[in-house]
């Protein structure tokens, strides 16, 4: 059997399923030898993507400080959005959030507490928020009201 150069082959064999690595050659060689091919992807997970147990404890310790960096952020909303008087968690000035605004707080809030910076918020409202390609900009930005989807 020939493979095409520059592509592992065959990871695992049992029976009649043969996992294969790399490009279409492979396949057809493998189909042409009367084996089934299956996914390696749970090769992969078991001895590539495993975490260990620090790391899972990382994930658990930053999950908690997202939660609580959330529950601020929707205090903080409030308190921005509600006019003065206006019976709410906390009375606020009523002044202007936008989805920028908002998402640089957010922003500034994960770094204080040292989540690792990277791929950071998004904050987006109404049509913005069924956009996964848009980023909030200074530029482009909407304005954040109460009632509003986020």
């Amino acid at each position: 059997m020939s493979l095409t150069p520059g592509w592992h082959a065959v990871l695992a064999a049992q029976r009649h399923h043969v996992r294969v690595a790399g490009g279409r050659g492979n396949r057809g060689a493998a189909r042409e030898l009367g084996k089934t091919i299956v996914s390696s992807a749970d090769l992969v997970s078991r001895f590539e993507a495993v975490l260990t147990s620090d790391q899972i404890a990382s994930h658990y310790e930053a999950r908690e400080r997202i939660d609580e960096i959330l529950a601020a952020a929707w205090k903080h909303m409030a308190a921005r959005l509600r006019p003065p008087g206006q019976t709410a968690v906390k009375v606020g000035s009523g002044s202007p959030l936008d989805e920028y605004e908002m998402m640089q707080w957010l922003k500034e809030a994960m770094r204080r507490a040292g989540i690792a910076e990277g791929y950071g918020p998004n904050v987006s409202v109404n049509a913005n928020s069924s956009d996964s390609h848009y980023e909030p900009t200074p530029s482009v930005a909407m304005p954040i009201t109460e009632g509003d989807s986020c």
